[in-house]
């Protein structure tokens, strides 16, 4: 729930509607169908957790290259070792 709004509206749709049919086959007590469902379900969530991980992965590219310009930000610099 925390997440929709993460993924687009048409697998958020699919998923909704996969859940809306998994809980008629669970109120009909129609077992065949729950498995058959859940599946469906597990499935539509992989791929919308996929997008997820994606954009969360490109935002973080695209904040690391903006913070530092595109170029290494270190100074290269000798150094002499205190005994």
């Amino acid at each position: 729930a925390d997440n929709g709004d993460k993924i687009d509206a048409k697998q958020k749709e699919e998923v909704q509607k996969l859940r809306d049919e998994l809980q008629k086959a669970l109120d009909e007590n129609n077992m065949e169908e729950v498995k058959s469902k859940l599946q469906v379900l597990e499935q539509a969530m992989q791929a919308a957790s996929q997008q997820m991980y994606q954009q969360q992965a490109q935002q973080n590219t695209d904040s690391t290259s903006a913070n530092n310009g595109g170029k290494d930000d270190f100074v290269d610099a000798e150094f002499e070792e205190k005994k």
